[in-house]
């Protein structure tokens, strides 16, 4: 059995100043994914996380079935002031978007028949490099 020591203040302050320890996204993405619950979706796939510096983008692909409507939003740390996401069909079609300038995007599609779909997410605004993000995917 490994036994960790907690952390003084001290060290996770500096760890903090110097960009080694971000607040994690993982509470603001619960707090999104139990708003999107309430409305009636559910968890479609995990979630995933990365992190981006400003201007850059990243992207996933994933299976969607026809007659679902699916939603994908996303979160990101507290340096982050801006983040979008681009929805694109298989056929490269952009099919939704979200470049409002706020740091909780989402895109909803109602998926015709099963089919690979692509999400896009872009760092638009990160005051310290890189920021993390969390992007969640739901349907019902």
């Amino acid at each position: 059995m490994i036994k960790l020591r907690p952390i003084k203040p001290a060290l996770l302050a500096l760890l903090t100043l110097t960009g080694l320890a971000t607040a994690s996204t993982y509470s603001y993405y619960q707090s999104e994914m139990s708003d999107w619950e309430y409305i009636g979706y559910e968890a479609a796939y995990s979630s995933s996380s990365g992190n981006l510096r400003e201007g850059q983008t990243t992207s996933w692909t994933y299976r969607a079935y026809g007659g679902d409507r699916y939603l994908n939003f996303a979160v990101c740390d507290d340096d982050c002031d801006d983040i979008d996401l681009y929805l694109y069909d298989q056929s490269g079609r952009l099919v939704a978007r979200d470049t409002a300038g706020d740091d909780t995007p989402y895109v909803a599609y109602s998926v015709p028949f099963t089919q690979t779909l692509k999400v896009v997410v872009k760092m638009e605004d990160c005051s310290y490099d890189p920021c993390e993000y969390r992007l969640g995917f739901m349907h019902k």
